[in-house]
Formats: structure tokens, C-alpha cells, sequence
């Protein structure tokens, strides 16, 4: 479907393979586009290019959704998302592949959930951001989006791909850029800007409201947990400039910080 506008006005269930290209989509509260198996667990794909997701009221729409591992999600070449609950919510491996696009003042931006192997996920030459009381009701009141990328019982996923220089994504003027619990996590090739709550009150309150990467454990002590943020192979080196923290390690797991570079930051990282 090329060029058109479309307005939402109840949920939207995708089954079949569908492509939208060039247009608009404006989904109204509380109302999100979910993607399933077709019959007969035929997979299904799902493609934004160069697509405008956003809302059709004054209020928030809810979120791109789907628990299926036999779909796939793939938001492409200026594809952009705002003012969602939870932008993109995937689970049990269902896949998602983002590349040259943008979400922005969604409240929760990407969210990945219980799933026992390597996730599958890819995030590359994109930006996630807010702005400063930019969120719609109910989030209006917010001072910042809540995460960028939220990771949830997750075996393993990387956020951030090293192949190329070009892939560097940002994530910017957001609480928490990454936050994961009870997940192994890599972190390449990503820049995080401004991840702070810019009102120093908030801060004397809780120095630990906003984080660029926040990890915490949650798998039992036979398990082994890991973060991994930057390395010194090509492109694996992360950029942390003006942030409240950097990296923040709760509980107890294999912590590897390393070949990235901390500017003008208030803390750099703590465990």
C-alpha cells in the first residue's frame, strides 16, 4: 500500500504479509496494530517504509504488539513512531528488524520479552528520543520518555549492531536508554546524549533516575548473567556524553565495560 493515510479506529490485526510505503498511519487511544501467524502458521511480515505511526487524537495510542516467533517486524528508511504507550512490544521471539528510522516521545519505545535464546533483533542507523514534557495524556505530565530499549527475560539479545560504522544508532533526552532485568545483554555501536533528567530537584531525590544502561539480575545464583557494553573489535566502542550515568550493574553478574568512550558525565559506571 503505497502513499495513503490511514486513521485507526480499533485494534488492527495483521495476518498476511503486508508492506506500507510512503503514507501515514494515525491510531487512535489506547488502539494498536497486532501482528499474528496466518492460518495454518503461515509467517507473516510486517514492513514500515518510510512510514509516518503517530497518533489520530490527543491522547496516546497503545503499541505495535506481537508473541509470535513466526513474525516479523521490519520499520525501515525513515519510518517514524510517536506518542505510543509502548511503541514496538515483541515477545517470545517474535522478530524485529529496525534500520534508518526513528521513534520519538513514545513513553516506552522498544520493549523485548521472554525468550530463551539469542533474540532475534537488530537496531541500526536509528535514533530513539524525547523531549522535555513532549508525551501526550497519560504521559503528559512525564518529564521524559521512561527507555529507549527495555529487555526483559531475555537470554540474550544485542542492541546495536558493529558491521559498520554506519550503523552507530543514538539514543537521546530519554530516563533510561537501555534498561534490562534478568537478561544477558551486548551493547555496540550506539551513542547515548542527554540521558538525564534535567532538573536538578529530581536528582538530589534519587541519583539513580536516569541511567544510559541500567542492568539489574534476576536469574537464580546457578545462572550465570552477563552485560557486555563496548569492546575494543571494530565498532564496538559506545559514546556516553552529558548523561546523569552511564552504566549501572545491580546484583551480581560477568560485567564487561570496555573501548567505549564517557564524556561530561555525572557518573561514569557503578556496580
Amino acid at each position: 500500500m503505497n502513499g495513503k493515510t490511514i486513521v485507526l479506529r480499533n485494534d488492527l490485526i495483521v495476518d498476511v504479509d503486508l508492506t506500507l510505503l510512503n503514507g501515514a498511519i494515525r491510531v487512535d487511544q489506547d488502539k494498536k496494530i497486532k501482528v499474528i501467524s496466518g492460518t495454518g502458521n503461515v509467517p507473516t511480515t510486517l514492513t514500515f517504509n518510510n512510514e509516518k505511526i503517530s497518533n489520530a487524537c490527543d491522547k496516546m495510542w497503545s503499541e505495535i504488539e506481537s508473541n509470535d516467533p513466526l513474525c516479523l517486524l521490519k520499520v525501515l528508511n525513515g519510518t517514524s513512531i510517536s506518542q505510543a504507550k509502548s511503541a514496538i512490544n515483541f515477545s517470545n521471539g517474535a522478530a524485529l528488524y529496525i534500520d534508518a528510522s526513528t521513534l520519538t516521545n513514545n513513553y516506552r519505545n522498544i520493549v523485548l520479552s521472554s525468550f530463551y535464546g539469542l533474540y532475534p533483533f537488530n537496531l541500526t542507523d536509528s535514533k530513539i528520543s524525547g523531549s522535555y514534557y513532549g508525551m501526550l495524556p497519560p504521559h503528559s505530565t512525564d518529564f521524559l520518555p521512561y527507555s529507549g530499549v527495555e529487555i526483559n527475560n531475555v537470554n540474550e539479545v544485542t542492541v546495536g549492531n558493529s558491521l559498520l560504522p554506519s550503523y552507530l544508532n543514538e539514543f537521546k533526552k530519554l530516563r533510561y536508554g537501555i534498561v534490562a532485568n534478568a537478561s544477558n545483554v551486548n551493547v555496540y555501536n550506539n551513542k547515548f546524549n542527554e540521558i538525564k533528567v534535567n532538573t536538578p530537584f529530581f536528582n538530589l531525590i534519587n541519583n539513580s533516575i536516569s541511567i544510559a544502561i541500567w542492568t539489574r539480575d534476576g536469574f537464580s545464583t546457578s545462572t550465570s548473567q552477563f552485560i557486555n557494553v563496548g569492546n575494543t573489535g571494530v565498532n564496538q566502542k559506545n559514546y556516553f556524553t552529558d548523561c546523569w550515568k552511564g552504566v549501572q550493574v545491580e546484583g551480581s553478574m560477568s560485567t564487561l565495560i570496555k573501548g567505549n568512550e564517557f564524556k561530561n558525565n555525572t557518573g561514569t559506571a557503578h556496580t
